[in-house]
């Protein structure tokens, strides 16, 4: 809503461009906000969203955009940036800390040498990738159990030939 209306309806001017480009964020978060009632219903939840929007969809759909649900989306914007900042901070810290773990132990008297340097960063580096997929990906973890899966399977044997010899 708030990235595609602008688009679609143009002003010509980059005022009523920047207005109309607020309206449709405005919308767009209104719409967000019923999630809570999704999320937390009550009984008489499902009667009141159908009924919500269907108006809304006629509201849109005519073009009767003063009828359109509106919210302030400036706040929704700031919480969200925050918690994408929060979100994006315990990523780092979750996929990177292993790595600065190793390369703190690796300033110490009793740091990794040859073989067992090596199995240490290639379990980093496979912390790493593995914590940024899950993040990325959210059925990564179907598809490792996927992969197990038919690892462990056992191996068909070839059948024993029964030619007399």
């Amino acid at each position: 809503m708030e990235r595609y209306f602008p688009r679609l309806l143009r002003g010509e001017d980059s005022r009523t461009d920047a207005w109309w480009s607020e309206k449709a964020a405005g919308m767009a978060a209104a719409i967000r906000d019923l999630k809570k009632l999704i999320l937390a219903p009550r009984p008489d939840t499902w009667g009141f969203l159908i009924a919500h929007l269907n108006e809304q969809l006629i509201s849109v759909g005519t073009g009767d955009w003063d009828k359109v649900s509106w919210q302030d989306p400036q706040p929704i914007m700031a919480r969200e940036r925050r918690l994408r900042l929060r979100n994006a901070l315990r990523l780092l810290a979750i996929a990177l800390g292993p790595a600065l773990a190793l390369w703190l132990f690796q300033l110490t008297p009793w740091a990794f040498e040859g073989t067992a340097m090596d199995r240490a960063v290639l379990i980093v580096v496979v912390w790493g990738a593995v914590s940024f997929l899950i993040r990325l990906d959210s059925q990564f973890h179907e598809k490792v159990d996927t992969v197990q899966g038919i690892l462990s399977s056992p191996v068909p044997s070839k059948p024993k030939d029964k030619r007399p010899s």
